[in-house]
């Protein structure tokens, strides 16, 4: 599960690395995320039958709370190369003393329509993310807004 959440929550967190999260060129509500990553590494984890490449949907509440929250919420990271444009945005991320980096590069076509990729290293996997974002709603009905849930 910590997994599957991994793959949903760039979209969530994409902005939290800013000094001031700057309002995101996307609408506020329901969003569906479509995420493909591919895992290699050593961890125990990713020894298990199935885990080394997946697709996942899920769905977020995204609101200008969340990537406040998710802000404010970084611990041990220092951002690096973050770019913030009308349509898009990237960053580098290290955390835990170098021991993990992350590179995050969003595009949103229109304000309900966007993708992603990630590519991110530790000291026993590496992970490639690919994403495609589509709003659904304004109305979150049950999905409660930094808690992704995974779609079947």
């Amino acid at each position: 599960m910590k997994l599957a959440l991994l793959f949903a929550a760039p979209l969530v967190t994409a902005m939290m690395f800013q000094t001031n999260p700057p309002v995101p060129p996307m609408k506020m509500g329901l969003w569906e995320m479509t995420s493909t990553g591919t895992v290699n590494g050593t961890s125990m984890l990713l020894r298990l039958p199935g885990l080394g490449s997946r697709t996942l949907k899920s769905r977020s509440c995204i609101t200008p709370d969340t990537f406040e929250q998710a802000w404010s919420s970084l611990k041990n990271c220092t951002r690096d190369n973050v770019v913030s444009g009308p349509k898009s945005f990237s960053y580098d991320l290290t955390c835990a003393n170098g021991r993990s980096k992350i590179h995050f590069a969003m595009t949103f076509d229109t304000p309900e329509h966007g993708t992603y990729t990630m590519h991110s290293v530790s000291s026993s996997q590496t992970m490639d993310t690919t994403a495609d974002a589509t709003f659904i709603s304004t109305d979150c009905g049950g999905i409660e807004p930094g808690k992704p849930k995974i779609v079947k």
